[in-house]
């Protein structure tokens, strides 16, 4: 235990506390608020410069003021007037110093246990006195507060030799119930005049307006009323003679009552005032002390101060050290947290000097303090991406970004700090037992294990016979990835050492087909299990009609846990398309003619335009920042989930994590790119196709004319993009192995389409060229898929789903195109293989078109214009085409039966037409009516960058 100060004669104890001040003070450097009182007391005696709470909303933050212990330590974890409470066992400081002898006394606010009677309060926590003033918040309003704490002073005078601890709390300035303009909650409460008399002082994370500026006169009344009660308290103290031998405390609870502060666990939420004064025990003089603090070290260090022991239980450490002048050692780190206030929205963090990591624990909005709470606000963030839902891991370098608007989590450059802080974060949460660790947290009045704000319920396992617990699921998905750009597809110059790892551990399939060359139709042909004709999917900007099952609904009905990280590129209404959660969206709109994601100056670039090989190079590209959040989420997820396991939790989950990697813009982060550059060459296959569908793709996208400088560039960045996205793929994989769940995972890793890069003179997709049509495809099962595994046996995107629900025992989609391939993964059916493949490409200006692979042939059918037929075995690239061959007759005929057996072209043309009609409303509904995105990530502008290249005209 610390020693204990020096001094003879026992000390009172003055702790004078408010409601949601923060900082904002003239001691603190705010200029423009009126608190000579606070100013005085700070001028007199110490104040610490970095303190911070231990919560940002009232009871948990009162609770370890009040016992030294964090919140979930205390049993306080929301708020006291909704059921929480302090335990039994808790030890109030109250409680505490009475055993040592005092007298011990509340007046005002009293938030840090269950409300009840006065004297019930006065039980429970250890009071000989409690006047908490009851009635309406004008009936504790803070000149009354002093009334009442002024009687106990002058009580206390009478009897110097009793030493009393004297609890003082005012409501200010909290925001009062009497409502505003726009049912808005103001600070004035009809009894409180606005002052900015010396102007406003406008918090950096707030918009300076007019709304603003009136929020912030009214707080500043508010504080100055505050202040004035607190002088005319510490007058009394002085004129009662009793200054000389009371250790004052003067803090409030956590930060401002203002959108980005309160309910936040940034500075701006757990920022406080600290100051302190002990005449007897010189800390005085006006000194300020550097270094991080938290309020967990108010209790020991008044306890070490009027020489009463130290209980072993408490998590705060003295502060005499620093108050007295002597050498100290600052806090490495404070550590912060938030699990109910308005709803469940458990968090934890921890600071360093420069460095915050905040970790999120379920899918609510990291600010309590929104429309669902008891107030409105009229003030406006600065800042969008402080209203936003967070991603589950956020990073902020506090010495370059103050406002905590930059989140470093994702950033390679960053690692070893996030995982220096997660060590410490983790650390904390072992040492003081922290009930997130064994799962979700109940609330006192939830019956049920607390609820996220976005709830699911958790149906029953439907596991048959079976005593087997099913796999989870990890399904890693990303886009436009070519399938030979691989370092175990034989690439020399792609580097996967992630996606190399994964196939070494279980299959790969190296002839794997999908259902469409385009991206919606295919993803939802993934989904359902269904050829795109028989989702009634053929464009971008068609929905997948909610009478389809997916597998997502099928391993729900089996009782996965289902949750979706990133994209899945649904057109419409539904954006979850069965799975039961979902975190970080689309950077698309969900809904067609919905408002477009500026790309800056990469506008245009994401498309099959000309612009996309032109604008290529290294900069900065903005789906690299999305799939940065989708791994961070993805990581967290999984730690999640391993949490689960860990508490007893046995739900089996399928997670289902959306890259948006390699898609262009061919533009890829500098140092990736240099890590490619002179390494990557032309396309391998320079036959232009003659073909009048390539002909005319090519005249209409206008790639007759790229140059091969051009074409290198585009395909470097490619390769970098793809190395990227493997590091990404290698932490998620890392993540379930550090979670212990890798043995009870299958892990399929797979892409939507595929990139010509150039070859042919063809870019992007668009075409069943194996380059286009083709997907990598990765399976690993450690017990089950034998390990590195490689199959070249042709299947299609539609098998893949078949086999996922093959291996969890999930129901099979009852109308789905798709055959399992767990026999050929597992080795126990090798020969259990699909005998034709398909894909489909149809667009609105009437392109018709349909693949299959029978075999070792391939047959591309054109409506209206001539088929191409391919021997792969003989033409792997597929430059001979065969349809005109007088000796492969045969094999037309029986590839061209096959290709509109159930499928019909003309049908298919009117049906899209048809379509095409309702298109148009819908359209121009969402262009004029501009619907909500119900998942949806923010792009914006300033994500997009070209190295050395300036934004050309127009591109706007």
């Amino acid at each position: 235990m610390p020693s204990r100060a020096d001094h003879t004669d026992p000390l009172n104890i003055l702790l004078l506390h408010c409601h949601d001040l923060g900082r904002f003070v003239g001691a603190a450097g705010v200029e423009t608020v009126q608190t000579p009182a606070i100013d005085a007391l700070a001028a007199d005696g110490v104040q610490f410069t970095d303190a911070f709470c231990t919560a940002p909303q009232c009871s948990p933050s009162r609770a370890s003021l009040f016992t030294g212990r964090y919140p979930h330590a205390t049993g306080v974890m929301g708020l006291t007037h909704k059921g929480w409470d302090l335990r039994a066992e808790e030890e109030h400081l109250a409680s505490l110093l009475r055993d040592a002898g005092y007298y011990t006394a509340l007046t005002g606010i009293h938030h840090e246990s269950k409300r009840v009677p006065d004297a019930e309060i006065a039980d429970q926590l250890s009071f000989d006195h409690v006047d908490t003033l009851g009635g309406t918040h004008y009936d504790r309003r803070a000149e009354l507060v002093a009334d009442a704490t002024i009687d106990i002073l002058t009580e206390r005078a009478a009897d110097p030799a009793h030493p009393f601890y004297l609890q003082a709390g005012l409501l200010e300035p909290h925001r009062l119930q009497e409502p505003q303009p726009g049912d808005a909650m103001g600070f004035t409460g009809g009894y409180i005049d606005s002052d900015k008399s010396l102007g406003v002082t406008i918090p950096g994370y707030l918009q300076d307006d007019d709304g603003t500026r009136t929020e912030m006169a009214e707080l500043q009344g508010a504080v100055r009323y505050a202040d004035q009660a607190i002088g005319r308290i510490l007058e009394t103290l002085k004129n009662t003679g009793l200054a000389e031998r009371t250790i004052v405390v003067f803090t409030t609870d956590h930060g401002l009552a203002l959108p980005g502060a309160k309910g936040t666990l940034r500075d701006s939420g757990l920022e406080t005032v600290l100051i302190w004064r002990a005449p007897a025990l010189n800390w005085t003089g006006g000194r300020t002390v550097l270094g991080l603090v938290s309020n967990v070290d108010v209790v020991p260090t008044l306890l070490e101060a009027v020489g009463t022991d130290i209980p072993d239980a408490i998590h705060g450490r003295s502060l005499t050290a620093a108050l007295s002048g002597q050498t100290w050692e600052p806090r490495h780190a404070i550590a912060g947290e938030l699990t109910f206030h308005d709803f469940y929205d458990p968090q934890r963090c921890i600071r360093t000097d420069r460095h915050k990591l905040i970790v999120h624990f379920d899918r609510c909005s990291s600010h309590a303090q929104r429309s669902t709470q008891s107030w409105r606000p009229r003030s406006t963030l600065i800042d969008q991406r402080l209203a936003e839902a967070p991603p589950p891991i956020e990073l902020f370098d506090l010495h370059t970004d103050p406002l905590e608007l930059t989140n470093l989590a994702g950033d390679p450059e960053h690692s070893a700090t996030l995982d220096r802080l997660r060590a410490m974060l983790r650390e904390w949460m072992v040492s003081t037992d922290d009930p997130l660790l064994n799962g979700p947290v109940a609330s006192p009045r939830t019956p049920m294990p607390a609820r996220s704000c976005s709830p699911t319920d958790r149906p029953p396992h439907r596991r048959g016979e079976s005593t087997l617990r099913p796999p989870n699921v990890l399904y890693l998905m990303s886009d436009q990835h070519t399938s030979t750009v691989l370092g175990c597809a034989g690439d020399p110059v792609a580097e996967t050492p992630n996606l190399d790892r994964l196939a070494a551990s279980g299959a790969q399939l190296t002839d794997v087909y999908c259902p469409s060359p385009i991206c919606v139709p295919s993803r939802m042909s993934m989904l359902s299990g269904r050829h795109p004709h028989r989702n009634h999917v053929w464009t971008n900007d068609h929905p997948l009609p909610g009478s389809i099952a997916t597998w997502p609904q099928a391993l729900g009905a089996a009782g996965y846990r289902t949750r979706l990280v990133g994209r899945l590129h649904s057109i419409g209404t539904d954006q979850l398309l069965g799975f039961s959660e979902r975190t970080v969206g689309d950077h698309s709109p969900n809904h067609p003619g919905g408002k477009l994601s500026d790309l800056g100056v990469l506008m245009g670039t994401a498309g099959p335009t000309r612009v996309s090989v032109d604008r290529s190079g290294p900069g900065r590209h903005p789906y690299q920042q999305h799939d940065t959040d989708v791994t961070i989420s993805a990581m967290e997820s999984l730690r999640e989930f391993g949490a689960r396991r860990r508490a007893g939790d046995d739900q089996p989950f399928a997670l289902s994590v959306g890259y948006m990697l390699p898609h262009q813009p061919y533009v890829a982060d500098p140092e990736d790119y240099a890590r490619f550059e002179g390494k990557v060459g032309a396309a391998p296959i320079q036959v232009r196709p003659d073909h009048p569908h390539h002909q005319r793709w090519r005249e209409q996208t206008a790639i007759t004319d790229v140059c091969e400088e051009e074409a290198i560039r585009a395909r470097t960045a490619f390769y970098a993009l793809t190395y990227r996205m493997d590091v990404m793929i290698g932490q998620v994989l890392d993540t379930l192995e550090e979670e212990g769940l890798t043995q009870d995972t299958i892990v399929v890793y797979t892409s939507d389409h595929g990139d010509h890069l150039g070859n042919r003179e063809l870019w992007w997709k668009q075409t069943f060229y194996d380059e286009s049509a083709k997907v990598p495809c990765l399976a690993s099962w450690p017990g089950r898929i034998p390990a590195g595994t490689v199959h070249r046996a042709p299947a299609g995107g539609v098998d893949l789903t078949a086999t996922v629900l093959a291996a969890t025992g999930a129901p099979a989609l009852p109308n789905a195109d798709g055959r399992s391939l767990l026999g050929l993964l597992t080795g126990q059916a090798p020969e259990d293989v699909p005998d034709t493949v398909y894909s489909e490409y149809c667009t609105d200006d009437g392109a018709i078109q349909r693949m299959v692979r029978c075999g070792r042939y391939k047959l591309a059918y054109y409506d209206g214009q001539p088929v191409q037929l391919f021997d792969l075995e003989a033409d792997p690239h597929e430059v001979h085409d065969l349809s005109d061959d007088p000796a492969q007759a045969g094999t037309l005929a029986e590839l061209t039966a096959l290709v509109l057996d159930g499928w019909d072209p003309a049908r298919v043309r009117a049906e899209i037409e048809e379509m095409h009609a309702d298109l148009d409303i819908r359209t121009t509904w969402a262009a004029l009516t501009e619907p909500a995105d119900s998942y949806r990530w923010r792009l914006v502008p300033q994500m997009s960058g070209l190295s050395g290249r300036s934004e050309p005209e127009g591109s706007r």
